[in-house]
């Protein structure tokens, strides 16, 4: 299984399983928006919590989220000399997608592989970066390949456990 092949079976989901893929991802984005708040103090961690628990929430009885994002969940990269602030930037640009754009899964999509890529530009370690990055998606797609989309909210939210960032 690849990064590609993975992104296709993506794509071949109801537009409801999409918006879940997509909420899924900024799970795994909230590590790396976590991990950049705990770095730097910024106060941000508990806001991007509290609006992707929303989002899982409204994704449970509806199939579009109403959710107004907060844009000062996003950081300026020029403000901090840290990496990881750039896969914060992403984490919350994914959510702000996630939560209203229209085609949310292709953004965070493109969000989670340009983090994918500042990992890798950071570490050095591209085929253990994306190997990492379809371990922690297959299992998701399989969920939503399978299942009824509103039983899975609780599964999906419980899914990623860990993200390679240090």
């Amino acid at each position: 299984m690849d990064w590609i092949c993975l992104q296709k079976r993506m794509f071949r989901l109801s537009a409801h399983c999409q918006r879940l893929a997509a909420a899924f991802l900024c799970e795994v984005g909230y590590r790396d928006f976590n991990r950049f708040c705990e770095l730097s103090n910024w106060p941000h961690s508990e806001k991007y919590r509290e609006l992707l628990d929303l989002l899982w929430e409204e994704l449970r009885y509806a199939k579009t989220p109403t959710i107004k994002f907060d844009h000062s969940l996003i950081p300026d990269v020029d403000e901090f000399d840290q990496w990881v602030v750039t896969l914060a930037c992403n984490a919350g640009i994914g959510l702000e997608a996630a939560c209203g754009a229209p085609k949310p899964l292709r953004n965070c999509l493109e969000i989670l592989s340009d983090s994918t890529d500042q990992i890798v530009y950071a570490l050095g370690q591209r085929e253990e970066a994306f190997e990492l990055l379809e371990k922690l998606v297959a299992p998701a797609i399989t969920l939503l390949e399978k299942g009824e989309p509103n039983h899975l909210v609780d599964r999906l939210r419980k899914l990623p456990a860990s993200r390679w960032t240090t």
